[in-house]
């Protein structure tokens, strides 16, 4: 609140300034990757195949206890994965955007000054746009997008430009979307090489809960056990 320029002639941050920093916080920066792994691992848990093709590129690539930046980068099926995620589970389900001019959208007329809600959990599991979207399966993203502002992430293999826009598109992209992935990737990939993962309550469905963004209703319950490396000359 008492930020100032170094010239001290800029005075503090009005009540209308905070108003929006906190806004943007409680928007943008609170659960948003945390909830993310949240669902990875549970999809993880339940799809041994891709957990063990994870865990198979971590122990190759990674070195000490969490991958370095170098490292992050070489990490390509730990990518598909979170991309995977955001499909079944984006961290904003639905997000509005103002027309700014009379059009027609699906048949219906949208007055300018209209809100309109992109509905991405529809979008995601179109049956039209994504083959068996139900399925986890983060070979769908062998082709790992490169991250650009105001660009959409975009169906892989050429598809629909806006049909996969989980850190949003145009001019108010997400602007943390490449410190998203990075920290999503890093912890991630440090979890699944240190411990063996499965959900305490297998049976049990989890309940989503959309707010600003999308996460477990009642939490993630899981069981971590740490893993046991093999040592050379024995066990």
């Amino acid at each position: 609140m008492r930020a100032t320029e170094e010239d001290g002639t800029t005075p503090s941050m009005s009540h209308g300034e905070i108003k929006d920093e906190l806004a943007t916080l409680r928007g943008a920066g609170h659960e948003t990757t945390s909830n993310t792994l949240c669902w990875t691992l549970m999809l993880l848990c339940r799809n041994a195949a891709p957990m063990e093709r994870l865990r198979a590129e971590v122990d190759a690539k990674v070195k000490g206890a969490a991958p370095t930046f170098d490292e992050i980068a070489t990490l390509d099926y730990a990518h598909q994965v979170v991309y995977e995620t955001l499909r079944l589970y984006p961290t904003v389900p639905a997000f509005p955007r103002l027309a700014a001019r009379n059009t027609t959208l699906g048949g219906y007329d949208v007055p300018r000054g209209s809100l309109v809600f992109v509905q991405q959990s529809a979008m995601n599991r179109n049956p039209n746009v994504w083959p068996d979207p139900t399925v986890f399966r983060p070979e769908r993203f062998d082709k790992l997008p490169e991250l650009k502002p105001s660009k959409p992430v975009g169906v892989p293999g050429g598809g629909q430009p806006f049909g996969f826009v989980p850190f949003g598109a145009g001019p108010r992209t997400c602007v943390g979307q490449r410190l998203a992935m990075l920290e999503a990737v890093q912890i991630l990939a440090a979890v699944v090489k240190r411990f063996d993962v499965c959900l305490a309550r297998p049976g049990e469905e989890v309940a989503e809960y959309a707010d600003i963004t999308l996460g477990p209703k009642k939490g993630l319950f899981v069981r971590m056990r740490e893993r046991r490396r093999r040592k050379e000359g024995g066990v």
